[in-house]
């Protein structure tokens, strides 16, 4: 055989084959709950974040040839793309968008609920994407498997809204997530109260 060439055998053309249809992965065939993918995906994110910051800053940094060539790039798979397609995507970027704001600028009835979360010293994440980013939750308790959600008056009472809040109590309830709903009157009147009476509704009177 000439040096440097590599010729595979038919063992390891099989061994490839399975490997790019999922079929040598260990949860082949396997049914997962949504809580097992959830722990599935955490863990991933958490993997890919510490071999990230791994990397020194100064090689993190694109150089302005590669970040042309990838603007090109984006540009001629955008093209490709259908109407409805480019329609999805769209709704995603905007999404990603209203997190990011949410996150940078989030609303005072949350704030007010923070204090009283960190008055307890309760652990807490905010502006959390949920089941696969279908849901932006406002806050997230993860020792609890709680969610507690900050309604202002005027939007959570649009109807897209109202029917996006419906779905995400259909899931909760289906997969055993406990949802706790905190209305902005009650929170301006008396953020302490309104918390432990949201839960008090969930959770049968403690806390």
């Amino acid at each position: 055989m000439p040096t440097g060439v590599y010729v595979r055998t038919e063992e390891t053309k099989k061994i490839l084959s399975k490997a790019k249809s999922g079929k040598n992965h260990s949860f082949y065939g396997k049914h997962l709950s949504e809580e097992h993918k959830r722990k599935i995906g955490k863990g991933n994110k958490i993997a890919i974040k510490k071999w990230w910051d791994g990397i020194p800053k100064e090689e993190r940094k694109r150089s302005e040839e590669t970040k042309i060539k990838m603007s090109i790039a984006g540009l001629k798979k955008w093209a490709k793309f259908s109407k409805e397609e480019r329609k999805e995507k769209s709704k995603n970027w905007i999404k990603a968008g209203v997190i990011a704001a949410q996150k940078v600028n989030p609303s005072s009835i949350e704030k007010m609920i923070w204090k009283v979360l960190d008055s307890l010293n309760i652990k807490y994440e905010t502006q959390v994407p949920f089941c696969y980013g279908r849901f932006v939750v406002d806050i997230h308790i993860p020792d609890k498997d709680l969610i507690i959600e900050c309604n202002g008056n005027y939007w959570h009472s649009l109807p897209d809204r109202i029917k996006r809040d419906n779905t995400l109590q259909k899931y909760c309830d289906k997969w055993g997530i406990k949802l706790a709903w905190i209305w902005e009157n009650d929170i301006r009147e008396n953020p302490r109260l309104a918390l432990r009476n949201s839960l008090r509704k969930i959770i049968g009177g403690r806390k």
